[in-house]
Parts: C-alpha cells; sequence; structure tokens
C-alpha cells in the first residue's frame, strides 16, 4: 500500500508578506464549491454586487474591478490596512452570512487563486480582462450592458 500522503497543490507565494504590502495589486479569482453557479441566482449575484460596492474605497483594502460570473468573481485588489489574503477572507466571510440571512445555502472554494501584479501591467488593462469575462463565455455580446461588474476604475467611453 502506497503510503504517500495527498499533498495540496501550493498556489501562494512562498514569501507571503507580499499579500501585505500596502498598495500591492492582485488579481483574485475565488470560486464557488464544486463549480456550483449560485451566482444564476440573481438575489445572491446582486448581494454579492452591493457587498463589494460597500467594500470597494476603504481604507482596509480597495476594489478597482470586479466581475460575478455564474461560478466565481474576480476581484482586482489593493492591499491597504489589509492585505490580499485578509480582504478575500473578509469578503467570503460577510458574504457567507449574507447567502445565510437570505435563507441560501452557499459555499465558497476552499481557497482562491491570485496574480501579483507586476509593474508593468496597469489597473486599465487587468480591469478590462476582467470585465471581458462575459463576453468570453458567451454571457453578455458587451460588457458594459453586464449587470454584474463594477469598481473604483472608471473606464474612459
Amino acid at each position: 500500500m502506497n503510503s504517500k500522503r495527498f499533498k495540496r497543490k501550493k498556489i501562494r507565494l512562498e514569501d507571503k508578506r507580499i499579500y501585505s504590502i500596502p498598495g500591492i495589486l492582485a488579481h483574485v479569482i475565488i470560486g464557488t464549491y464544486n463549480k456550483v453557479p449560485y451566482f444564476l441566482d440573481k438575489n445572491l449575484a446582486t448581494e454579492l454586487q452591493k457587498l463589494l460596492d460597500e467594500l470597494k474605497n476603504g481604507k482596509k483594502f480597495k476594489i478597482w474591478a470586479y466581475c460575478i460570473m455564474p461560478d466565481h468573481v474576480h476581484l482586482l485588489l489593493e492591499a491597504g490596512e489589509k492585505g490580499i489574503i485578509e480582504a478575500v477572507r473578509l469578503i467570503k466571510g460577510r458574504f457567507f452570512r449574507i447567502s445565510q440571512n437570505l435563507g441560501k445555502h452557499f459555499k465558497w472554494q476552499r481557497s482562491f487563486y491570485d496574480h501579483i501584479l507586476r509593474k508593468e501591467e496597469s489597473i486599465q488593462t487587468v480591469a478590462h480582462y476582467i470585465w471581458e469575462n462575459p463576453i468570453k463565455k458567451g454571457l453578455a455580446e458587451n460588457w458594459k450592458k453586464y449587470p454584474y461588474l463594477g469598481g473604483l476604475y472608471k473606464p474612459e467611453e
């Protein structure tokens, strides 16, 4: 019998202090448990959008862009008083409680994926990448018409 234990793939940078540097930017993807499309429920999608809009310009962290897809959420986060990991924990925890108060059965995936932006990557480029996800998935023909996106970044029309 093979005694090797299953090892979870490490998806965080080795030096976790990077995630807490004020001003650090990260593109974060938080999935739902087992990719269940919870956000096809307009009530859940709207409540998550309200939460993200409420949190987007705080001292703890900033949300430059977000897009709520049926089974995951894209966020462009900037660390402030709280780092990226703490910001994700706060969002996940607060939304879980909101969903429970609505009487909805909802679960997030255990972790999340992140990409720390490099100096040459701009907020504008990553925000547009995030907002174009509904087009790529056939949910909208134009990102401006997709209801579940927003953030601090305001594109020039």
